[in-house]
């Protein structure tokens, strides 16, 4: 588990370094008013704060268990990780909508036991409330993808 939380944690701090240093290229905040690197910068402190946190404690730990990841919720966890990953292109290629709409669903199906209406209902409205906020409230345009 220790050589596990220490690759764990190198990778995420290079990744967090990563993402910071490409928020840094966004444009600055203007009058007060937060640029669109302020959320990615601040996530990616926390997430490298987290990393470092990983790291210090496998350094400083003694416990030498080994990692087994091929047990039940492992897999869980590989199948999420892959929906997630079908998401995020899903997001490029036929849009946020759709593709959160899918997302939503496949995981109240997968991690829920609702039936099949209440699943399609509570994606769709999630998917309209998130929808809505972005581009009435905040004026975030959106990307549809070849669906819409």
């Amino acid at each position: 588990m220790k050589k596990g939380n220490i690759i764990t944690g190198i990778l995420f701090s290079i990744f967090s370094i990563f993402v910071i240093l490409m928020s840094l290229q966004l444009p600055p905040s203007k009058n007060g008013v937060p640029g669109p690197s302020t959320w990615p910068i601040a996530i990616s402190l926390i997430m490298l704060l987290a990393a470092m946190t990983v790291l210090i404690n496998a350094i400083k730990s003694t416990d030498e268990e080994s990692l087994i990841l091929n047990t039940i919720d492992h897999y869980r966890v590989y199948i999420s990780m892959g929906i997630l990953i079908l998401y995020l292109l899903g997001m490029y290629y036929i849009g946020f909508c759709v593709a959160s709409f899918f997302m939503l669903y496949a995981f109240f199906t997968w991690f829920g036991e609702y039936k099949l209406i209440k699943r399609i209902l509570i994606a769709t409205i999630i998917v309209a409330i998130v929808f809505f906020l972005f581009t009435k409230i905040l004026h975030v345009p959106f990307r549809f993808g070849i669906l819409f």
